[in-house]
């Protein structure tokens, strides 16, 4: 029997009577205002404040309530032109001369540093450290099979050995702050391939089969990408304070401590049945974030690599942040929050066509915070009890009990189920972005997301006044959550 798999909507945090903490502080000032205008005399006035904070507290717009609105303009405004715009002198790319003044990091990203350290076996990792969040992350690359073309059987399998994964993750006592996995898809220049057949065909220009390689060629063209998995581990200095501390502090001790849980990662990885290509070095960390910012260069750092040249430049020269977009150098990126997962049951492969979208550059992003199995339980129960209150309190004042609130607690009781059949518990958030080399490249590339993504039954939003942060979602940082 297939199985069917759903997610359904962001669960936002309820302060009273399923409202959110935001819209019960917007009603409270609301209230103390209208008493004040009341004693005042001033009853037009009272009308007035009744209507404003109610449309603050439940008017929808864009999306989103007025009251989630409120901070993203207050940020736009006070940030102004300055701290939206960055420019730096750049260095020359693989230079090895320390004079060049470097690139620093774009401001959203201040304090990011990228550390080298040594494995137990000898090889270098690197380990990225996040001063503004006190977090030091390192990523594996991963390779994953034939997904699509295996049988729904093998797909719900390999989706069990991964969940598996996940609730060892979220073991107690763990000290992973946070696990994300990223994977890209990067268009690929046709003239590569017919460079490769070049150099390696051994027939005839005129025979037969050299003319149906490069038909073949011709016709893969389109649909050539490729396709990067990568799973980053993090931990943080709160969670894991007494075991850095242990293994000596500072960033030895920290970097010791993430090395451990990185290689034990890696081994439970493997053991689900994914090939893991290693974890990244200092190279291979810059190539993917300099990637990441600028797509168009992943072909000539990538060469550079293979012939053992160094890359040093992994920030952008310049980067300008719009409303609905944000440009580094040579690209415009445009980054949506996956707001809505299925709320139908789905089959294993539902995601398969934003998966297999080849033919725009497209990066997926999804932030996991573990949560340890008693404090998870801990949670449902608070959860729970917090509902039936809510629903008292809503009864009382005469509000009947719809289906969304029914299906919230149904939600509640399964959750509770899962927990105490062994399955991992996860706070997360998914984002996607796309990029392309001009700003009407990155319409056709946002509608054609958008379209993919309907077809895996995912919502997604368009995170406006937040293009920068929410591009820093698309860097190995685990950031995404608040």
């Amino acid at each position: 029997m297939t199985r069917g798999y759903k997610l359904g909507s962001a669960e936002p945090k309820k302060l009273l009577m399923g409202f959110r903490t935001s819209q019960v502080v917007i009603l409270g000032v609301g209230v103390l205002v209208c008493f004040a205008a009341l004693a005042a005399g001033q009853l037009i006035a009272t009308l007035v404040i009744v209507l404003l904070f109610a449309a603050l507290a439940f008017l929808p717009f864009g999306g989103r309530n007025l009251d989630e609105w409120v901070p993203i303009f207050a940020q736009w405004m006070l940030t102004g032109s300055k701290g939206r715009h960055y420019h730096a002198a750049a260095p020359l790319l693989g230079h090895t001369d320390q004079k060049i003044q470097k690139v620093a990091a774009p401001p959203f990203l201040k304090g990011v540093k990228l550390l080298k350290v040594t494995h137990s076996e000898g090889r270098e990792v690197a380990v990225i450290k996040d001063t503004t969040n006190g977090t030091y992350s390192a990523a594996l690359a991963l390779r994953g099979g034939a997904f699509v073309l295996s049988g729904t059987a093998d797909q719900e399998g390999q989706l069990a050995n991964w969940g598996s994964v996940l609730a060892r993750f979220a073991r107690e006592g763990s000290v992973i702050n946070r696990v994300q996995w990223i994977e890209r898809a990067i268009p690929e220049n046709s003239q590569l391939m017919h460079d490769y057949f070049d150099s390696t065909a051994t027939l005839d220009e005129n025979d037969p089969v050299t003319s149906s390689y490069l038909e073949l060629i011709e016709d893969a063209v389109p649909v050539t990408t490729a396709h990067e998995v990568y799973l980053v581990i993090q931990i943080s200095q709160a969670k894991a304070g007494k075991q850095i501390k242990q293994a000596g502090g500072g960033d030895s001790g920290a970097c010791e401590v993430l090395l451990r849980e990185l290689l034990n990662a890696s081994s439970q990885v493997a053991s689900a049945g994914f090939k893991v290509l290693g974890a990244l070095n200092r190279d291979e960390v810059v190539r993917l974030v300099r990637t990441t910012f600028e797509p168009s260069v992943n072909e000539e750092i990538t060469s550079r690599m293979s012939q053992g040249l160094q890359t040093n430049e992994i920030w952008p020269m310049v980067t300008e942040t719009e409303w609905s977009s944000y440009r580094s150098d040579s690209s415009f990126h445009r980054t949506f929050w996956v707001s809505d997962f299925p709320r139908t049951e789905v089959g294993a492969d539902f995601l398969a066509p934003l998966m297999l979208q080849s033919l725009i550059t497209r990066t997926i992003s999804v932030v996991m915070e573990p949560i340890a199995p008693t404090k998870a339980l801990r949670e449902v129960e608070v959860a729970k009890t917090s509902f039936i209150a809510d629903q008292d309190l809503r009864d009382k004042a005469g509000y009947v009990l719809n289906t969304t609130r029914e299906r919230e607690y149904a939600k509640l009781q399964e959750r509770e189920e899962e927990l105490a059949d062994g399955h991992g518990a996860y706070r997360f958030s998914a984002y996607v972005t796309c990029s392309a080399r001009s700003e009407e490249e990155l319409e056709y590339a946002s509608q054609a997301v958008e379209q993919v993504s309907h077809q895996s039954h995912l919502v997604l939003r368009l995170l406006y006044g937040e293009q920068d942060t929410a591009f820093a979602t698309m860097l190995p940082l685990g950031r995404g959550l608040l």
